[in-house]
């Protein structure tokens, strides 16, 4: 069901947003990785190294780029 509403919810974007397609994806995939990043955080104690630090601020970096151009 949580798959469902999500596809549901992508498509509504795509559709209705007016913004590009390059962003919603990306805007979805990096809200999939930051909700996965703070469960493991919360939930199993996980610690991030410098290379996953590095990661996530390197997504965000390019989600801004996007918006910009």
């Amino acid at each position: 069901m949580a798959n469902w509403g999500s596809l549901f919810f992508v498509m509504k974007a795509l559709n209705h947003s007016g913004i590009d397609s390059s962003l919603v994806f990306g805007i979805n995939n990096l809200a999939i990785v930051s909700f996965s990043l703070v469960l493991g955080f919360v939930i199993f104690k996980e610690k991030l190294s410098r290379l996953n630090w590095v990661g996530v601020v390197a997504s965000v970096l390019c989600i801004i780029l996007l918006i910009e151009y």
